[in-house]
């Protein structure tokens, strides 16, 4: 395999990686802040004394759907860029193949 192909294959697979990471980095931190704040309202409600507002109601969706909107922004351009990054690192792969199939035949 070509050095230089091999070089571009590497530097692919590692920015699919880091998207990959990326994306359970940002799952991961919206589900925790999510199932937060669904757990803290539910167990200072049944506490009796606790009450939410009308306000405060509207606070609260108004978090969870900028954390929501927010993460699908995020995880959509990461899947977005992890469908370009594996379509590239299969053309590479695709050149590689037939790059070392001339090889092989010039060898004979």
């Amino acid at each position: 395999m070509n050095e230089s192909i091999s070089l571009v294959l590497q530097t692919l697979e590692k920015q699919l990686s880091d998207r990959l990471e990326k994306l359970w980095r940002v799952f991961s931190w919206c589900s925790s802040i999510l199932i937060s704040i669904t757990g803290g309202i539910i167990i200072s409600c049944r506490s009796g004394k606790f009450k939410l507002l009308p306000l405060d109601h509207i606070i609260v969706l108004s978090v969870i759907l900028i954390i929501t909107i927010y993460a699908s922004l995020w995880i959509n351009e990461n899947l977005r860029m992890e469908t370009k990054i594996r379509d590239q690192i299969s053309a590479f792969e695709g050149v590689s193949r037939i790059k070392d199939q001339d090889s092989s035949l010039n060898a004979e």
